[in-house]
């Protein structure tokens, strides 16, 4: 077929996941929360290279104080381990953490394993039935600031 294909047009998964787009709230409701005295933290389940050369292409490094990886584990969100760890690395009772997640399998795990949890609810749809719903609801990480300071009243969880 003669096709060749030059360096810089091979991507692979890795480099997609390191320049995912980000919402136009991420980065002033992350400095927010942050300058509002809040702990912030990842949890992801990408290995610790990817999280944090994805935060680098979006210039959020220092908004966390902490990266952690499911991959330590040996295991991935959903499992209760996963939170778990995320509770003993961060030296917290995990009933006091609270995952922010717009995943419902993320949110789903978090409440599950113990944690408080917060769903970004994006696409405005009802939340997952196969779990117990989030503590919070909220549209965007501009509505949930508004709710942690108590200037806000969480959007219903919507039943499917």
């Amino acid at each position: 077929m003669g096709l060749s294909i030059r360096p810089t047009e091979f991507t692979t998964p890795t480099d997609l996941y390191d320049h995912l787009p980000t919402f136009p709230d991420t980065s002033s409701g992350l400095q927010t929360l942050k300058r509002d005295g809040h702990l912030l933290a990842v949890l992801s389940n990408g290995t610790g290279s990817m999280i944090g050369s994805c935060l680098a292409n979006h210039d959020l490094r220092d908004v966390f104080s902490v990266l952690i990886s499911a991959d330590d584990v040996g295991a991935y969100k959903p499992s209760g381990l996963v939170y778990r760890y995320a509770a003993k690395i961060l030296g917290r009772p995990i009933d006091e953490l609270r995952l922010i997640s717009s995943n419902p399998f993320d949110v789903i795990g978090a409440k599950t394993a113990g944690m408080r949890t917060a769903w970004i609810n994006r696409a405005g749809t009802s939340f997952d039935s196969i779990g117990a719903p989030p503590d919070i609801t909220t549209a965007s990480l501009t509505d949930l600031r508004e709710v942690l300071r108590g200037r806000q009243t969480p959007t219903p969880n919507r039943a499917q």
